[in-house]
């Protein structure tokens, strides 16, 4: 006698095609299906997922910096007052750099390579040079217009302000081009990049990289230009696979600033 297909040849139930066993005795009457039963394999996460996985280190120190930049000006000023704002500025950088150097210190692994070659002797840090020199040229360009522009007043520059505060030439030198192009350099071309690089590509960490420099100076006028200099840093740090051209040209273009009085 021929079984019938629709009929369990154990139990004799009806049988449902969706399944591989009988419904009714569990016996199985035909193989797995593994179009039908194959893993669904997970979606990939989203952007902003992996960032806040794989950079919250990043997002970490980036917030720290933003706010140790503002409570400890507030602080500072209440301690010494407008009429001591040098010590209020030693005050705030000595924070800065006391917080980069604590988290570079805990997460040194994450950015060891970069200080293991000086990456000079390569091309890039050549073509870096007159790219220094162009960016520089912009500087004095864009600021001028926007002195003649705007009516803005030369003595507001960055010099003229901290010789008005009583800075020394020495200190000058060691706040606005020795400071932020070793500490500055550390936490967004080391540290930043880094976690950064993990989640997009290197051009869109450049540019990512490159905004929250901008965003971190305070200066709503000077954002385009602040933005070019990072987009720059970030490029030659990921070209020679070095930090320490990027504090170079960093160190180089303030002192360039300073030696102009801008």
């Amino acid at each position: 006698m021929q079984e019938n297909p629709q009929r369990c040849p154990y139990c004799g139930g009806s049988l449902d095609p969706r399944y591989y066993f009988c419904a009714h005795c569990g016996s199985s009457y035909r193989q797995a299906d593994d179009r039908i039963f194959r893993p669904v394999p997970p979606s990939p996460p989203s952007l902003e997922r992996k960032i806040v996985i794989l950079a919250r280190p990043g997002i970490t120190l980036f917030t720290l910096l933003a706010c140790t930049i503002i409570a400890f000006s507030i602080l500072g000023l209440l301690l010494f007052g407008e009429e001591r704002l040098d010590l209020v500025f030693y005050f705030e950088s000595g924070a800065l750099v006391t917080l980069t150097a604590i988290f570079a210190l805990r997460h040194q692994s994450d950015i060891a390579s970069l200080f293991t070659r000086m990456g000079i002797a390569n091309r890039y840090f050549a073509m870096g040079i007159p790219l220094m020199a162009t960016i520089l040229w912009i500087n004095f360009s864009y600021h001028e217009f926007l002195i003649h522009a705007l009516g803005i007043d030369e003595a507001t520059s960055i010099t003229a302000l901290f010789r008005e505060a009583g800075v020394s030439p020495t200190g000058i030198i060691a706040l606005v081009c020795l400071e932020p192009a070793i500490f500055e350099e550390i936490a967004f071309r080391g540290l930043l990049q880094e976690y950064l690089s993990r989640c997009v590509g290197e051009w869109k960490t450049c540019f990512g990289v490159a905004f929250l420099f901008m965003l971190l100076h305070f200066s709503v006028l000077s954002m385009p230009y602040l933005f070019l200099v990072g987009f720059f840093l970030c490029w030659i740090r990921n070209k020679t696979q070095s930090i320490y051209p990027s504090m170079i040209f960093h160190f180089l273009h303030n002192f360039g600033v300073v030696a102009a009085g801008g």
